[in-house]
Protein backbone atom coordinates (compact mmCIF):
# COMPACT_ATOMS: atom_id res chain seq x y z
CA UNK A 1 0.00 0.00 0.00
CA UNK A 2 1.57 3.58 -1.23
CA UNK A 3 2.68 6.08 1.86
CA UNK A 4 -0.45 8.50 2.89
CA UNK A 5 0.04 11.79 2.05
CA UNK A 6 -1.05 14.79 4.39
CA UNK A 7 -3.48 17.42 3.34
CA UNK A 8 -4.60 20.44 5.52
CA UNK A 9 -8.07 21.35 5.20
CA UNK A 10 -9.26 24.89 7.14
CA UNK A 11 -6.15 24.36 9.32
CA UNK A 12 -6.81 20.50 10.01
CA UNK A 13 -4.50 17.84 8.80
CA UNK A 14 -5.83 15.26 6.48
CA UNK A 15 -4.26 11.85 5.98
CA UNK A 16 -5.17 10.54 2.64
CA UNK A 17 -5.12 6.83 2.53
CA UNK A 18 -5.54 4.70 -0.72
CA UNK A 19 -7.25 1.63 -0.09
CA UNK A 20 -8.53 -1.70 -1.72
CA UNK A 21 -12.27 -0.90 -3.36
CA UNK A 22 -13.71 -3.71 -0.72
CA UNK A 23 -12.37 -1.38 2.22
CA UNK A 24 -14.29 1.81 1.46
CA UNK A 25 -17.87 2.98 2.83
CA UNK A 26 -18.63 4.47 -0.96
CA UNK A 27 -17.95 3.74 -4.61
CA UNK A 28 -14.87 6.09 -5.08
CA UNK A 29 -13.93 7.83 -1.74
CA UNK A 30 -15.05 8.84 2.06
CA UNK A 31 -13.81 11.67 4.20
CA UNK A 32 -13.84 11.75 8.10
CA UNK A 33 -13.93 14.75 9.78
CA UNK A 34 -13.74 13.39 13.36
CA UNK A 35 -10.74 11.34 11.88
CA UNK A 36 -9.51 13.66 9.75
CA UNK A 37 -8.54 10.76 7.39
CA UNK A 38 -10.31 10.59 3.55
CA UNK A 39 -9.84 7.59 1.53
CA UNK A 40 -9.62 6.72 -1.81
CA UNK A 41 -9.93 3.77 -3.95
CA UNK A 42 -6.56 3.02 -5.07
CA UNK A 43 -7.56 1.84 -8.37
CA UNK A 44 -8.98 4.84 -9.86
CA UNK A 45 -6.46 6.41 -12.45
CA UNK A 46 -4.32 9.49 -10.91
CA UNK A 47 -7.16 11.56 -12.62
CA UNK A 48 -10.21 10.57 -11.07
CA UNK A 49 -8.23 10.17 -7.99
CA UNK A 50 -7.20 13.68 -8.02
CA UNK A 51 -11.03 14.80 -9.06
CA UNK A 52 -12.51 12.62 -6.47
CA UNK A 53 -9.92 13.80 -3.65
CA UNK A 54 -11.24 17.23 -4.30
CA UNK A 55 -15.12 16.52 -3.62
CA UNK A 56 -14.13 14.77 -0.29
CA UNK A 57 -12.12 18.35 0.19
CA UNK A 58 -15.30 19.73 -0.49
CA UNK A 59 -17.45 17.61 1.86
CA UNK A 60 -14.63 18.22 4.36
CA UNK A 61 -15.32 22.05 4.38
CA UNK A 62 -18.95 21.72 3.25
CA UNK A 63 -19.64 20.29 6.87
CA UNK A 64 -17.39 21.90 8.76
CA UNK A 65 -18.64 25.44 7.58
CA UNK A 66 -22.14 24.09 7.66
CA UNK A 67 -23.07 25.34 4.16
CA UNK A 68 -25.31 22.12 4.05
CA UNK A 69 -24.86 21.54 0.27
CA UNK A 70 -26.73 18.75 -1.50
CA UNK A 71 -24.46 16.00 -2.73
CA UNK A 72 -25.57 17.17 -6.28
CA UNK A 73 -23.89 20.10 -5.75
CA UNK A 74 -21.09 18.72 -3.87
CA UNK A 75 -20.58 16.81 -7.56
CA UNK A 76 -21.05 19.57 -9.18
CA UNK A 77 -18.46 21.87 -7.94
CA UNK A 78 -15.71 19.14 -8.05
CA UNK A 79 -16.56 18.66 -11.28
CA UNK A 80 -16.20 22.00 -12.19
CA UNK A 81 -13.36 23.49 -10.30
CA UNK A 82 -11.37 20.21 -11.68
CA UNK A 83 -12.64 21.36 -15.37
CA UNK A 84 -11.20 25.15 -14.48
CA UNK A 85 -8.19 23.98 -14.03
CA UNK A 86 -7.81 23.04 -10.22
CA UNK A 87 -5.01 20.77 -9.63
CA UNK A 88 -3.04 19.35 -6.68
CA UNK A 89 -0.56 16.15 -6.79
CA UNK A 90 -2.63 13.34 -6.91
CA UNK A 91 -1.85 10.25 -4.28
CA UNK A 92 0.62 8.08 -5.83
CA UNK A 93 -1.11 5.25 -7.19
Amino acid sequence: MPEPMTLHILGKPYRVDRLPTNQLPTLMGSANRGRQVICLDETLAADQAEETLLHEVLHIIDGELALNFSEETIQRLSVGLYSAGYRREAPHA
